[in-house]
């Protein structure tokens, strides 16, 4: 989905085509597989922001600065983190990933604040998200994922960027419903996905960001799924332009 069928073609040899400057094209369709899902939307979308890569990266990595960009974020917290590919602020000779000896009192406040992520010390990073929104024309949502970032490598082929993932696990380990936490409806991140790719040869940084979003949630009608799941998209990428502009 990140790269369709005419892009794939493209990626094998010719030149990527980027999407002109402050445009942001959308797209919608359904999965065929006929299981979970495959009658609500998937939508896509891509946006060229004016930063590079890494600093898009750090921005949707940063759960205290969602508000910036995302107007319909009512807050995003970090439940817990798997691995961590840089603890900020922290040297590379400590940095490490939790392990269960650990625990998750290792992640304190103070290992999470403040200086940048040194991506050459591990290449990825996992946690568990839970985040609250109010769309528009709906009552707000609410988001339990399992959330993995990782930077591409550009020598096994790969373009240079970023791939962020998401799918939510509103299960325990014994498959037993966990509960809402932030007062908003239950809402399944079946499909998520952010592909940032590096723009060369530019006159100021700047990347390409194409989104995956496939969402289930009662609150939402079957209706108004695909209005609702294309403005989100398209402000999405547009208020990360704002941000950079």
């Amino acid at each position: 989905l990140l790269l369709d069928s005419t892009e794939n073609t493209v990626a094998a040899g010719a030149p990527w085509i980027h999407v002109p400057p402050k445009e942001v094209f959308v797209w919608h369709g359904k999965f065929e597989h006929g299981g979970f899902g495959s009658d609500l939307p998937v939508v896509k979308a891509r946006g060229i922001v004016l930063c590079s890569a890494q600093d898009l990266v750090r921005l949707l990595l940063d759960s205290t600065r969602t508000k910036e960009y995302n107007k319909m974020s009512i807050g995003r917290t970090d439940e817990h983190f798997f691995h961590r590919s840089a603890l900020p602020g922290v040297t590379g000779e400590i940095q490490r990933s939790f392990t269960e000896s650990e625990g998750a009192e290792a992640n304190t406040d103070d290992a999470l604040a403040g200086g940048d992520y040194n991506w050459a010390v591990l290449p990825g990073e996992t946690r568990i998200l839970r985040s609250l929104s109010k769309p528009p024309m709906v009552k707000p949502v609410e988001l339990l994922t399992l959330y993995h970032a990782r930077e591409l490598d550009v020598a096994a082929g790969q373009i240079d960027g970023y791939l962020i993932v998401s799918r939510s696990i509103w299960e325990t380990e014994c498959c037993v419903p966990c509960e809402g936490g932030g007062g908003g409806a239950r809402t399944e991140m079946l499909l998520g996905a952010q592909l940032i790719r590096a723009v060369d040869g530019a006159d100021r940084p700047q990347c390409e960001l194409t989104t995956i979003n496939h969402l289930s949630s009662k609150s939402i009608p079957m209706m108004m799924a695909k209005k609702i799941g294309l403005m989100t998209a398209a402000s999405f990428i547009r208020d990360l332009q704002g941000v950079f502009e």
